[in-house]
């Protein structure tokens, strides 16, 4: 069973020497986790990232003024194989860090339908590289949605992964959109059943989708908006299509979730 773990606030009382030290025991046993952290990028140096299952702390990632990467083969999800606690170390540039937060499974939320959502092609980008955009682009539709202007070739600059030469990095997507969106919203991952997920959502699928342009055998991020339960359609901006008034669209339930790992982006106002 599934469980999530909540926000930890940073307390900048218990930062020593530039490090900063979250511990959590005696919990139940863990299969994987993933790390998300809010805040302003640093104006200076850098913030890296650890996480401790066992005795052995294992780098996550590093978060600087002008580049982020994360350091070992699994990018996002961190296997804790049955560990019944966990750590988190940050050193290096703190002071703009505002909260850490670490999914192990599902969340409990009600769903939910957007109203009015504006479309956006990753394909009709001006850039060599739209077709692997689809992430910074969904994210940065969701950051539109909430008042947030950006443009989606910035923000893949802002999130590509200089570690594994990517631009889908889950986790270096949330931490550009909580740097964008400020202290007022919560930016995080988690892996979550379909009766809990609400849009506007950007989450992860992977093969082939009825209507969709091709077949994401790769994987692929497009953004969750609803669902008709009438139907049986789930509503998406899928930013694979040629244009951006074609993103918006249907497809059928069962094979959405198929084609869903249960990854989904979170930008919720706190």
């Amino acid at each position: 069973m599934f469980h999530d773990m909540q926000h930890h606030i940073i307390d900048k009382q218990r930062i020593i020497s530039d490090t900063y030290l979250w511990e959590v025991q005696n919990i139940f046993p863990l299969k994987e986790l993933i790390l998300t952290w809010n805040g302003e990028r640093p104006e200076s140096g850098s913030s890296l990232f650890e996480i401790k299952t066992e005795e052995k702390w294992i780098p996550y990632a590093e978060w600087g003024p002008n580049f982020q990467r994360t350091l070992s083969d699994f990018q996002d999800v961190f296997p804790a194989n049955g560990a019944r606690q966990f750590s988190v170390r940050v050193s290096g540039s703190l002071l703009n860090l505002r909260s850490l937060h670490i999914t192990a499974g599902n969340f409990t939320r009600k769903g939910g339908a957007v109203g009015q959502f504006s479309g956006l092609s990753q394909m009709a980008l001006a850039d060599p590289r739209a077709n692997r955009l689809c992430s910074p682009t969904s994210t940065a539709a969701v950051l539109r949605h909430y008042n947030c202007p950006v443009d989606p070739l910035i923000f893949a600059r802002c999130c590509y992964d200089s570690g594994h030469d990517i631009y889908g990095n889950w986790v270096l997507a949330m931490a550009e959109a909580s740097n964008l969106l400020g202290a007022g919203y919560r930016c995080y991952v988690t892996r979550c059943d379909f009766s809990s997920l609400r849009g506007p959502a950007p989450v992860s699928v992977k093969g082939q989708l009825p209507g969709a342009p091709k077949a994401y055998n790769s994987g692929h991020l497009m953004v969750y908006l609803g669902y008709n339960a009438q139907t049986q359609m789930v509503s998406c901006m899928d930013p694979a299509f040629s244009r951006d008034e074609k993103t918006l669209v249907s497809y059928p339930l069962e094979s959405f979730l198929n084609a869903w790992n249960g990854i989904a982006y979170i930008m919720e106002r706190q």
